[in-house]
């Protein structure tokens, strides 16, 4: 008995294994100089859900994929669509961000704590091997999140510059999100130019699609009972994903409160020392 195999898809239907392609050849290139790391199961999606204000670049997450014949346990590498919409060089940052990570679960090094938040000096030393410039020290200003915003360094650039070249030509569809790309340039390096926003061309399939139907709209009370929703002045804040990782966002952070709980006195924010006040819409 022969076992059918899929065959490989080419033309104008490969759009997503193109992509998963060029992940896979830049994870294999940073293997090459970096043994330690394990093989993983790549995979891409949207970073951001709909409804949400937090956007997920990319995580690994160990012991994630179990193989069919139970010989192997692979961890998953996650780019996210939003990532690809940054070009190679940001797309390798985040590759090698995640190869940091990798290296410490290899290692048994804990290099992160407050449940992924918080990166620590450990994380900044695999970073620094991997070929990214942590911060001189932990910034308070970017939530508590330790040394996270590891930059790519020129050296590195230069090492991945056919890794990087492929990544950009290979990779055909993005996901656009405005949120997504605010972010981005908060957290560009001096000089960085992220790639022009890509414009929807008229007539291109998929513009024309029907509206949403509107039986699931909200009530007329935004308030949902006697709760309101009050708002830090943040102009980013820091969100867990579905996943226990953390993910940036852009705007304040928001809670609902009782109207007897405001009465009591401020609530104040403590990462951008402001007090939460009531939305527009409360």
């Amino acid at each position: 008995m022969t076992t059918a195999i899929a065959p490989e898809i080419t033309g104008e239907h490969a759009h997503g294994s193109t992509i998963i392609r060029a992940l896979e050849h830049a994870w294999d290139t940073i293997r090459a100089h970096h043994p330690d790391l394990p093989s993983v199961v790549m995979i891409t999606g949207h970073g951001r859900q709909p409804g949400e204000d937090a956007v997920t670049w990319g995580h690994h997450w160990a012991g994630s994929w179990t193989a069919k014949d139970g010989s192997a346990v692979r961890p998953e590498l996650f780019a996210s669509g939003e990532l690809l919409a940054l070009g190679g060089v940001r797309i390798m940052q985040t590759l090698l961000h995640e190869a940091a990570h990798a290296l410490g679960t290899v290692r048994g090094i804990k290099n992160t704590s407050s449940g992924g938040r918080y990166h620590n000096r450990e994380f900044a030393k695999l970073a620094s091997e991997v070929g990214l410039e942590p911060p001189a020290r932990a910034d308070a200003d970017q939530q508590r999140r330790g040394y996270s915003n590891c930059l790519i360094r020129e050296v590195t650039i230069t090492r991945y510059a056919e890794v990087i070249a492929a990544l950009d030509a290979s990779v055909g569809h993005l996901i656009e999100d405005p949120d997504a790309r605010l972010i981005a340039q908060q957290g560009s390096a001096p000089g960085e130019v992220l790639p022009p926003v890509v414009v929807v061309q008229p007539g291109a399939i998929g513009t024309d699609l029907p509206e949403m139907p509107t039986g699931t709209q909200r009530t007329e009370n935004p308030r949902g009972g006697s709760r309101c929703t009050i708002v830090c002045g943040c102009l980013t804040h820091v969100r867990r994903d579905a996943h226990g990782g953390i993910r940036d966002a852009v705007g304040p952070r928001r809670i609902l409160a009782t109207p007897g709980l405001l009465d009591g006195g401020p609530i104040t924010c403590g990462v951008c020392h402001q007090d939460f006040e009531l939305t527009p819409e409360a």
